[in-house]
């Protein structure tokens, strides 16, 4: 659907009118002044956030007989810009991943790069695997500078709470000012389905992206809330936004994690009030469980609810692809030459794990899986830990392991981890700004804390 540049402008003046008092909240103030102290870090963050939310185009790859369009265009200046920028510090000083999780991304990158071999897109292939090397140089940077001190988690949050605020409040904006250009109406296999569901118009992102960034707001507001026993102004503007806007946004996946995410934070905290809140959210459940089943099933059928909206059929095709080449695979990105599009900006088989069967077969997606495995359960630890803990120093790691929680139900049901994507930068920062910095300082408080009792 085209988009009239003056609803656009509408919105961009609108949401800048509300942003402005809203950027004095303490995390959002936070978050501008990194953006310009910090430069070196902010605005290549900035740069993949814009990047990756360009109005799409309808070129598929990146292969060289074709007009590419100005977004990949684009993609290839700021990618290759950012190489040459991190290239001198790898040149310059020692950046290695020594005894790192990040090892295991690596090996899964250097699967993708061989599969450049046998691949039918040899020059997909490398420039895709090219855009994930990008990506490690980023994260390995970032380790090695917060190892130093000159960046904090706190920093590192601060920056993707003001991207992620920022745009679920446009999106909720968009929905007040212009709604008939936000909602996205499903069809499944040539039937229309009743449902609507909310993205969003500035930027221009997908219903399930937009429920995932408003999880993720709702669940910071509800963290810092239950972990410092204080609403206060920021937390409850945090909570109300994200929470209409997960609503509206319909994103099922999300509104489950976010929703188990929750139940385990107040379960595991050692604050009575946590616990209380439990109560309501228990009866509203049981009172309103006909409604919250009908919400859930978003106008469709049995049929077309079991198969993930028609995620299931593009499985079985992928599936016959993967008992064909099931060691290696036929060639990173290859998943696109299965003829499968849904109308996205890229053909996608809409998992992150099942396309890296599909590309790299067991060998590459072996990589892969390890990597994400070891993340969870660690952050799975961290997290409980931190909960019970139960003080505000702990705010962050707990949103932090919240946001690659949220992230990793995402993935299951769309690409995350396995390309250039929004949800893997964050992955990889948040992963190297708490598993391999936070806890030694973590434990360490603990065991002082420990000798005194």
């Amino acid at each position: 659907m085209q988009i009239p540049v003056s609803a656009i402008l509408t919105i961009l003046a609108i949401g800048s009118v509300l942003l402005m008092p809203l950027l004095f909240l303490p995390t959002l103030r936070h978050g501008v002044s990194v953006a310009i102290h910090k430069r070196w870090f902010a605005w290549p963050v900035l740069l993949l956030f814009a990047l990756l939310f360009w109005p799409n185009d309808s070129v598929q790859t990146y292969t060289a007989d074709v007009d590419l369009g100005t977004q990949r265009l684009l993609r290839i200046v700021i990618t290759c810009g950012l190489f040459l920028v991190l290239l001198p510090r790898f040149l310059k000083e020692p950046i290695w991943l020594k005894r790192s999780i990040l090892n295991w991304y690596l090996l899964y990158i250097l699967a993708c790069l061989v599969s450049v071999i046998y691949s039918l897109d040899w020059r997909e292939a490398l420039w895709k695997s090219f855009e994930l090397v990008v990506i490690l140089m980023i994260a390995s940077v970032v380790r090695i500078d917060i190892r130093r001190g000159l960046l904090t988690l706190n920093e590192i949050l601060s920056i993707y709470m003001l991207l992620l605020f920022v745009t679920v409040l446009f999106a909720f904006i968009g929905w007040l000012t212009f709604p008939q250009y936000g909602y996205d109406q499903w069809s499944f296999l040539g039937s229309e389905s009743l449902s609507r569901s909310l993205g969003g118009i500035v930027p221009r992102i997908s219903p399930n992206s937009l429920g995932q960034f408003a999880a993720m707001v709702l669940f910071a507001g509800v963290a810092s809330w239950v972990l410092s026993g204080k609403l206060g102004k920021e937390n409850l503007i945090f909570i109300v936004t994200g929470g209409i806007v997960l609503v509206l946004a319909h994103a099922r996946s999300s509104i489950a994690a976010v929703a188990l995410l929750i139940m385990i934070l107040l379960l595991a905290s050692k604050q009575a009030a946590g616990k209380l809140l439990l109560l309501p959210i228990l009866v509203f459940s049981a009172l309103g469980a006909e409604p919250l089943i009908g919400y859930y099933m978003r106008g469709q059928d049995i049929d077309q609810f079991q198969s993930l909206s028609g995620r299931t059929h593009m499985w079985e095709i992928a599936w016959q692809s993967i008992l064909e080449n099931p060691w290696f695979g036929i060639g990173f990105a290859g998943h696109k030459t299965l003829n499968i599009s849904i109308g996205m900006e890229y053909s996608t088989l809409d998992s992150t794990y099942i396309e890296a069967f599909v590309n790299v077969g067991v060998f590459g997606a072996s990589f892969l899986l390890l990597f994400i495995l070891l993340v969870m359960i660690r952050m799975t630890m961290l997290f409980i830990q931190s909960v019970r803990t139960g003080t505000a120093f702990n705010i962050p790691l707990v949103v932090a392991a919240g946001f690659i929680f949220l992230m990793f139900v995402r993935s299951l049901s769309g690409a995350s981890f396995q390309v250039l994507h929004w949800n893997l930068l964050m992955l990889l920062t948040l992963v190297v700004a708490t598993l391999e910095s936070i806890p030694s300082v973590f434990m360490q408080a603990q065991s002082v804390q420990s000798k005194k009792r």
